[in-house]
């Protein structure tokens, strides 16, 4: 047999290396050669058995299948079973390997092996037949004179080749590495019929992409169209196609990239596992072991290429709704003989997407068609059907493509213009001219035509004057003849190495346009500019201002906990908690909040008595709104410790919540509350059993924006409680109002609360804090609400939450931003995590959505406006050479603590300085100007920006001037001004 020396090798047999797809491919396609190791092969020479049983000569199989496998099926079948036979348990004689090897390496088809596959039995026997009765030719009888009278295969080694599932296995590689190189060229093809169709890509930039929940595949194949399409003139036009085989391209392409990824895994892991030990004289096929005990396939793959050939169906469905639409542009632009030919290409596409699709509904509908013909032999064709559906709609873009340019140049030769671009996407430029390169290559000639020729094909004068086939290579125009042509080469292209070269520059286009895309921020963040940023500062200082005149320390702690100290804290809420992806060491997730870390940090520091606050970010996987987002700051103020009398804490912490709302003047707002020890005893009191108790709570919860005929639904159908204790529940939350008036009413004589010892307790409780509520005059803000339920489950007395009650300006609608804080009093989350248990109460202020209020009434008007610099002097120069005065100057107002600016500026852009310092935005109170002439005068111009009064000020006074207006004396000096 002769073999070439010169190609890349493939090794099998040595230890920790491991058998790719790609290498499969590589030997299947006859790209690489297979070797074995040394090592490997002398150790089943010392590993074969001693005395070989005699042989029985073993009927030729049969088989009754008309599905044949081609010749690279049969390669990658052979090659699988030479991995698996060296690594392998069974004492195997090393000439099998060998014998096996050399005939991947020869030029000599291996189709007479085993032409179909109808169980991995058949493949060992139609390979251990081949062996005792082998073609001659010298290879065979040099391998029968080393082992004379041995040249067969023992039982045991055809349970060993039956057992390897190299049949399987082997198909599998070439169908996953075929679609790994499909996932890329289907993303081109689509990309080429978007430009062919003028579609309409605007889903390609939908929101719902960029969503934590979208699929991360389907988002990729979006964001890599959005690449290649950068720069299109074509797409989005008017009169564009716009169609669900356009719009679903990112959601079927990228389940074909998910299936195909989720596969190789399992087929990784499948072609390089282990052999089992085979027991003398028993058969794995025989005790009728589960693939999953066996060396045969594990079902899991097979799942995942049975949902990969459902993937391939709508995939070969939707480019056939292209090919459709392109076949109509072209049937109107064509001549009709040609019209004719593309309506017939169309018609052996759609017979070939409705066999597809008999084929996938046949693995669902038929068991015994399994067995028959196994999954991977049909998935494989599947791909090779959907391929050559793909390279038909390329062979049509690019026709259309080609046309839509021909016109073009047409119409500018009339108006005499000059020749423009047709107006490709940079990167779809880019990857087409790459497909006509190696067309041109393959061909051997360039794929062009003369200008008057063509145009007279597509008015069909010259097929009217020849009477001939434009696909006759004769007669025809020869572009015709060639694009004809295309389709059958870009199928060939997925035996040999230009594909991967594609895959590689359309990586090359999608990694180098990174940079290019316009960046996003993610949903549920903000960036923050300037006078955003002032408003913030500017609450955070009267917020930190309020929290430190009640005593209460600064407190800071990571941003990301153990996901073990988060979890069980939030009740339903558990599931809005961010994971972080797990790095091989802890496992560990952002906070959802700031009262957890602040209960874990007491527990570990062993500190029982605490006032602190707390200002920092926090995060949360909710879906965004007005004013609610996935990263925002919250302002915490709690008081820990038992040594304090009853309801005191409470009462201080519900007046720093009243003073911070007051304070940061937002407008209208509510404070409701309620106690959760009164909350259950009304649960109980309504027969609500104790294990529904959460559960119930948070569907009380949803009052604020749910009817009570909707709360009462998800009580009934999904809580699971009675239609009775549904209504007991509505008559008693539906009782809010004025504090004193509430408590009087559940404390009347024979009140069923009075009956329940927690609600009796939790009673009492709030009389105690609404009289000091009452003598701190905050009473008003307050209101009693039996509906409130905050959800989180550390909670054990008394809860509220502040809603915003008023409206802005531009909009009439009230409480529109919803919960603006909230807190409520936790006395066993301490305990959860130390042994000691620390009583705490605390407020959590949502000052994102008390930003957004302040930023909607400075918009509005309703708010005065907030300086964005603190900049007290702007020094200014205009003339040149003035730049070292005006550093030493500005250096003697910083070394004062005077906040200065500074710039040098010509005459005529001297307004335009002035005018941006004292606008409404920065609001510099002065300015100090420089001119040459003032320099050689030795003096400068001090000018009051809001009066636009200016005054001549000597240099060497200038600083001491500055800082009487400005007040900045040191205390010192202060003094002595004053005794003077």
């Amino acid at each position: 047999m002769e073999v070439a020396r010169t190609k890349p090798r493939v090794f099998l047999g040595s230890k920790g290396a491991s058998l790719s797809a790609q290498d499969v491919w590589k030997v299947a396609y006859r790209h690489a050669l297979v070797e074995l190791d040394v090592a490997a092969v002398e150790r089943l020479a010392r590993n074969a058995p001693k005395d070989l049983p005699p042989h029985h000569h073993m009927p030729a199989p049969v088989s009754e299948l008309t599905e044949r496998l081609d010749e690279a099926e049969c390669r990658a079948v052979l090659l699988l079973m030479v991995h698996k036979l060296l690594h392998s348990n069974a004492k195997i004689r090393k000439f099998v390997p060998v014998y096996l090897v050399e005939w991947l390496n020869s030029r000599e088809p291996t189709t007479f092996l085993f032409e179909c596959f109808r169980s991995e039995e058949f493949i060992a026997d139609c390979i251990a037949q081949s062996i005792s009765k082998p073609k001659k030719n010298p290879l065979v009888e040099k391998l029968q004179e080393e082992n004379a009278g041995e040249f067969y295969v023992t039982e045991q080694e055809r349970r060993a080749m039956a057992d390897a599932g190299a049949g399987r296995l082997g198909i599998s590689c070439l169908s996953l590495y075929l679609s790994s190189l499909l996932s890329v060229f289907v993303d081109v093809v689509a990309g080429l019929s978007c430009e062919a169709l003028l579609a309409k890509t605007k889903a390609f930039d939908s929101e719902a992409y960029s969503q934590a929940s979208a699929q991360k595949a389907e988002a990729d194949v979006a964001g890599d169209l959005r690449i290649l399409l950068v720069g299109s003139k074509l797409v989005n036009k008017p009169g564009g196609f716009d169609g669900e085989c356009i719009s679903a391209i990112p959601r079927i392409h990228g389940a074909l990239r998910e299936e195909a990824k989720i596969a190789a895994a399992r087929l990784r892991v499948e072609i390089n596992r282990a052999s089992f030990d085979i027991k003398e004289g028993v058969s794995l096929f025989q005790v009728g072991c589960s693939p999953l005990h066996s060396n045969d396939s594990s079902p899991f793959l097979f799942n995942s290429l049975v949902s990969l050939a459902l993937t391939l169906e709508q995939l070969a469905w939707s480019s056939l709704g292209r090919i459709a639409e392109m076949r109509a542009y072209l049937v109107r632009e064509l001549s009709p003989s040609l019209s004719d030919l593309v309506l017939d290409e169309y018609i052996v596409f759609e017979t070939e997407c409705t066999l597809i699709s008999e084929g996938v509904r046949r693995l669902y509908e038929d068991v015994e068609y399994l067995k028959d013909a196994p999954i991977v032999h049909m998935v494989y064709k599947a791909l090779e059907d959907t391929r050559g559906i793909f390279a038909f709609e390329a062979y049509a873009a690019l026709l259309v493509l080609h046309l839509r340019e021909i016109r073009m140049k047409t119409t500018e030769k009339k108006k005499k213009k000059g020749t423009q671009e047709l107006g490709l996407g940079k990167g779809m430029a880019k990857l087409k001219q790459i497909l006509l390169q190696q067309l041109e290559l393959e061909e051997r000639q360039p794929l062009d035509m003369d200008l008057p020729q063509l145009t007279n094909v597509l008015s069909d004068q010259t097929l009217a004057e020849t009477n001939q086939s434009p696909l006759d290579p004769g007669g025809g125009p020869s572009y015709l003849t060639y694009v004809y042509k295309w389709r059958c080469q870009m199928t060939n292209w997925f035996a040999g190495n230009f594909l991967q070269h594609l895959v590689a520059e359309f990586k090359s286009i999608v990694d180098s346009n990174e940079v290019a895309r316009l960046p996003k921020i993610a949903k549920g963040t903000r960036d923050f500019g300037p006078k955003q940023m002032a408003v913030r500062e500017k609450a955070f200082d009267i917020i930190a201002g309020v929290f430190k005149r009640h005593g209460a320390v600064a407190l800071d702690t990571p941003v990301f906990e153990l996901r073990e100290t988060l979890m069980g804290k939030y009740g339903e809420d558990t599931k809005l908690i961010y994971d972080l992806a797990d790095q091989g060491g802890e496992l560990l997730s952002l906070r959802y909040d700031l009262t957890v870390p602040f209960a874990r940090y007491l527990a570990m520091n062993k500190i029982d008595k605490l006032k602190r606050y707390h200002i920092a970010r926090v995060y949360r996987r909710d879906n965004p709104a007005k004013g609610r987002y996935r990263e925002f700051y919250q302002c915490d103020f709690d008081i820990a410790g038992s040594d304090y009398p009853q309801m005191v804490p409470d009462f201080e912490v519900l007046k720093v919540l009243t003073e911070l709302l007051d304070e940061l003047d937002i407008g209208d707002y509510q404070v409701k509350l309620n106690h959760r020890r009164l909350l259950d005893g009304m649960l109980e009191i309504c027969g609500v059993p104790a294990t529904k108790f959460r559960s119930i709570c948070s569907a009380i919860d949803k009052l604020d924006k749910l009817d009570w005929k909707d709360v009462k639904k998800e009580m009934v159908e999904e809580k699971g409680l009675s239609e009775e204790t549904a209504d007991k529940i509505g008559t008693l939350v539906d009782m809010k109002g004025e504090p004193m008036a509430v408590l009087e009413k559940l404390e009347r004589e024979g009140s069923p609360f009075l009956e329940n010892a927690g609600s009796k307790s939790a009673l009492k409780e709030l009389g105690t804090l609404f009289h000091y509520l009452q003598k701190a005059n905050c009473l008003h803000r307050i209101s009693f609400d039996l509906s409130l339920a905050r959800g989180l489950d550390y909670y054990t007395g008394v809860i509220y939450e502040a809603v915003f009650k008023g409206s802005t300006s531009s909009s009439s609608e009230t409480g529109q931003f919803g919960s603006i804080a909230a807190g409520g009093r936790y006395d066993n989350l301490v305990g959860m995590f130390s042994r000691q248990p620390v009583p705490a109460v605390g407020v959590s202020l949502g000052i994102e959505r008390v930003f957004a209020i302040m930023e909607q009434q400075l918009q509005d008007g309703s708010r005065q406006g907030i300086r964005e610099t603190h900049t007290q002097v702007v020094v200014l120069g205009t003339g040149e050479g003035l730049m070292d005065f005006i550093i030493a100057l500005v250096a003697e107002l910083w070394a004062v603590d005077m906040k200065a600016e500074f710039a040098c500026c010509t005459p005529r852009n001297l307004g335009k300085q002035i005018g941006s310092a004292g606008s409404e935005e920065r609001q510099i109170p002065y300015a100090v100007i420089i001119s040459p002439d003032d320099f050689e005068k030795g003096v400068v111009q001090l000018k009051i920006l809001a009066t636009k009064q200016q005054r001549e000020v000597a240099r060497d006074k200038i600083v001491h001037e500055l800082r009487e207006l400005l007040g900045l004396w040191p205390k010192t000096e202060q003094l002595i001004a004053a005794e003077d």
